[in-house]
């Protein structure tokens, strides 16, 4: 084969047998090997212009240790086509792509296409973490440190990080040499505007859980959202609206001292309408008037106080009049009733307070209030409370105690007994009479029954006319055997 350039050049030096078809076997005229020498020295200049290519299997090495060496490969390149690399106006060293590379000098990166799918510079992760872990891919390093102040990375699950390394991140502009914050991320979490938010659309700061801030830039309004709910608006104007008017926790509004007046109150709903402090009382107003006043002892409303449109509304779960969750007051179609936690507790209509459910009723204020008055009040078993009476204007048909009722009477027997009542001690013995027995004897009127007609108490005040008579019939047989 002949040896038309450099590349076909053999390493073993039998096989070089010409150059460029020139015989130089030995046996061959003294002027082949002058010709030969003329060709190499052009098949070299030819390699030297860049007219002929060398292959990339040559090799250079170290000026001392010649086993240090590295060569350049072009399998990468597109089939007839050359690339240009020029080497820059400095000493410098050649950066690889599979190792840790250390740049000591800024480096530009220009690119010349405006199409983003053309990116002037790409760093891939090739990890295959997921679940959340933060993937550092970029990061730059503090002031004399290899400790990085900030580090642009991802999740494993898709999304961009950007972060500082325990330290603030501040985000904003150079002018001048001198940078001005606009946002800081703090080490605690907290995140800091610091100059003004404007866009071509709508701004939101949510904690990943449904609430949210929006600040609308069309309208200037900020809402306060839960799960996509407005809990509170603040218009353009200033107005604050709370179209859920249901608080948990305190809210507080003013400083705590005097403030405000009715035509201007502290806590506004519009113009004159809303709440104010006054030396002595919290001050509800209604364009620019007073209607009702709140102290440590007293609620005072002037005029009338309205809840709803006169309809029925409300349900135990949901009531009209709410102090939280199935809590509160609500109207039915024949009482105002109270709920608490979703059970119905209290009716009131205008004739009658009604304890519903098992619910009991307790005044401490009534059991500090005492009389020597005897008892005169009775509990229904219907729960209905009622005062006991005895003038003859509420009785009809009247008639002396029979005999029989006096005897049957003195037939029973008082007894002790220990209470299986929740309300009582269970250790301690009572006096009384068993209602049972007292039925037993006939004298049902002495016995007290629920609605299904079973026993339940024994009326001892009844018993003073049957003593009475007793008595009487006692003292006529003392009188007789004394013969007065």
């Amino acid at each position: 084969m002949a040896k038309n350039n450099i590349r076909d050049w053999d390493t073993t030096a039998s096989n070089n047998t010409d150059i460029a078809g020139i015989g130089i076997q030995g046996t061959n005229l003294p002027s082949n090997f002058d010709n030969a020498l003329r060709t190499v020295m052009k098949q070299v200049a030819d390699v030297d212009s860049g007219v002929e290519p060398v292959k990339d299997t040559w090799s250079f090495c170290d000026t001392v240790d010649t086993t240090k060496k590295f060569r350049f490969d072009g399998g990468a390149l597109t089939t007839a086509t050359t690339r240009v690399y020029t080497v820059p106006n400095a000493t410098t060293t050649l950066a690889g792509l599979g190792v840790a590379q250390t740049f000591t000098e800024k480096q530009i990166v220009s690119g010349t296409s405006a199409s983003e799918t053309e990116r002037m510079m790409d760093v891939r992760d090739a990890r295959t973490t997921v679940g959340g872990i933060g993937n550092a891919v970029f990061s730059v390093a503090r002031q004399n440190s290899n400790n990085p102040a900030v580090t642009i990375g991802n999740d494993g699950n898709n999304a961009g990080l950007i972060g500082a390394d325990n330290a603030t991140l501040r985000i904003g502009k150079w002018v001048s040499g001198v940078f001005t914050d606009a946002i800081q991320v703090l080490t605690t979490g907290v995140t800091n505007f610091l100059g003004n938010i404007t866009g071509p659309s709508d701004f939101n700061i949510s904690n990943g859980n449904g609430e949210e801030i929006v600040l609308e830039n069309s309208t200037g309004r900020v809402l306060l959202r839960s799960n996509s709910t407005t809990l509170v608006r603040v218009d353009a104007s200033g107005t604050v609206i709370v179209p859920n008017t249901t608080f948990e926790g305190t809210v507080t509004a003013g400083n705590g001292a005097v403030s405000g007046s009715a035509a201007s109150p502290t806590l506004s709903f519009g113009g004159s309408t809303g709440w104010y402090r006054t030396a002595s009382v919290l001050r509800a107003t209604y364009n620019g008037t007073g209607a009702m006043d709140i102290s440590d002892t007293a609620v005072s409303i002037p005029g009338t106080f309205t809840v709803g449109n006169g309809a029925v509304s409300g349900s135990a779960s949901a009531p009209t009049v709410a102090f939280g969750t199935g809590i509160g007051w609500y109207r039915t179609a024949t009482t105002l009733r109270a709920t608490y936690n979703s059970t119905a507790v209290l009716d009131i209509t205008d004739t009658a307070f009604t304890v519903l459910s098992n619910a009991t009723v307790t005044s401490l204020g009534t059991y500090n209030s005492t009389t020597a008055t005897g008892a005169n009040l009775v509990v229904q078993s219907t729960g209905l409370l009622q005062r006991s009476t005895s003038a003859l204007k509420y009785k009809d048909d009247v008639q002396t105690v029979a005999g029989s009722m006096v005897d049957a009477f003195l037939s029973l027997s008082g007894v002790t007994y220990k209470s299986k009542c929740e309300g009582d001690d269970a250790s301690k013995r009572h006096i009384g009479m068993i209602a049972d027995y007292a039925a037993a004897a006939g004298l049902i009127e002495l016995v007290t029954y629920n609605e299904e007609g079973e026993i339940e108490g024994f009326q001892y005040d009844r018993c003073v006319p049957l003593l009475l008579e007793a008595v009487k019939a006692l003292r006529d047989r003392v009188s007789a055997l004394e013969g007065n």
